[in-house]
């Protein structure tokens, strides 16, 4: 394998982006195959994956539109460089990059889509292009949680010797957080080193589960059982304002109540914000298997999220760190947040187990490797 195309769907702080500069961070220092990124849309990444490959990143359009006639227009412009010097394999880094096989051609290129994605966005793209024809171009698939794996399957009736499961990988975040620097995220918010902090980042929207997230902490606040307990969100997305003004609404009455919900948006140092929380509320409805959850189990977290959602559930209980359940049952992730806020013992015990899992199954160094093999066989 000497020339690799990476093609990633944009360069913001969220998920998949991410995934992929840890990668590329990894194949740089222990792999020989030449790397090339092509990212549909840009975004506060892009010098990082400059400094690491070389990077072409359409511009901006109105709604990113990829049939634009700007797009269209650098889609041929590139495809003539293809035509040159042809890559050897096509990594698409989400389905949503997997768009470019209708506007590129790759006729002695194998492909390769890493699926970071469930049912919702499937849906919402089967809307505007060809996600079967889509697949039958694609020579290997992976997916980043048996939930991925058995939509891969069962919906789109994917050859499973076709697939690869490989969970995400994420580097130690442990020994990327300075103590100090979790003392200033929580004075920044004017949080006391004492209270307990119950937290989620990700992007801000419906499948995320902002509003059930929310909600919980609406009853949390109003049980009046924990009046030292604060709540925080770290991420922004499309829906950040409407959001924003939904929480607000929820806490109007009480200027004390709202004090104690902090919706921070999004940091480029997010990790020092999750060290400051003592226990992770995963709240999402859907999700494959969240890089921010990784980080939370390797900065000793413990880990609550709901069952039929995702990856999460694939391994929170069995590695005894935390807790899954009912679907959307925003009471009994309230109950639980309450039953360990009071419990500071058993935080360090399902923290301690989340730690203990990640480092050996899910760090870059174990995971890339695996994608590597995918990619060079």
């Amino acid at each position: 394998m000497s020339r690799v195309l990476f093609i990633g769907h944009e360069a913001t702080y969220s998920g998949a982006p991410l995934a992929l500069l840890h990668l590329l961070r990894w194949f740089r220092a222990h792999s020989t195959f030449e790397s090339e990124l092509l990212l549909l849309k840009g975004g506060p990444l892009v010098p990082v994956f400059r400094s690491l490959v070389p990077t072409t990143v359409f511009p901006r359009e109105p709604k990113e539109a990829l049939s634009s006639p700007a797009r269209e227009l650098l889609m041929r412009l590139f495809q003539e460089r293809l035509h040159r010097l042809p890559p050897d394999l096509v990594y698409l880094n989400t389905v949503v990059a997997g768009q470019t096989l209708s506007k590129l051609h790759f006729p002695s290129s194998r492909v390769v889509l890493h699926v970071h994605e469930m049912a919702s966005v499937f849906r919402l793209h089967s809307r505007t292009w060809d996600i079967a024809m889509m697949c039958s171009r694609v020579d290997r698939f992976i997916a980043v949680s048996h939930a991925v794996r058995r939509l891969l399957e069962g919906t789109f009736g994917i050859d499973p010797s076709a697939i690869r499961l490989i969970h995400e990988g994420v580097p130690d975040a442990a020994q990327a957080v300075q103590p100090e620097a979790t003392v200033r995220a929580r004075m920044e918010m004017g949080i006391s080193p004492d209270a307990v902090v119950v937290g989620m980042a990700g992007t801000v929207c419906r499948r995320k589960g902002t509003d059930l997230f929310i909600d919980m902490a609406r009853r949390l606040i109003r049980c009046g059982r924990m009046p030292s307990c604060h709540f925080l969100w770290v991420g922004e997305g499309e829906e950040y304002e409407a959001f924003r003004a939904h929480w607000q609404r929820q806490f109007a009455v009480s200027s004390v109540e709202a004090s104690r919900f902090h919706f921070i948006g999004e940091r480029s140092d997010v990790l020092p914000f999750i060290a400051a929380m003592d226990v992770f509320t995963l709240t999402s409805r859907e999700d494959p298997f969240p890089l921010a959850h990784l980080e939370a189990a390797l900065l000793e977290k413990p880990i609550l999220c709901f069952r039929d959602a995702g990856g999460a559930e694939e391994w929170v209980e069995a590695a005894s760190a935390g807790y899954c359940l009912p679907f959307g049952d925003v009471q009994a992730m309230a109950d639980a947040v309450e039953r360990l806020s009071t419990k500071p013992a058993l935080r360090a015990r399902l923290g301690a187990g989340a730690r203990e899992y990640a480092c050996r199954h899910f760090l870059i160094d174990t995971i890339a490797p695996q994608v590597r093999e995918v990619i060079e066989t």
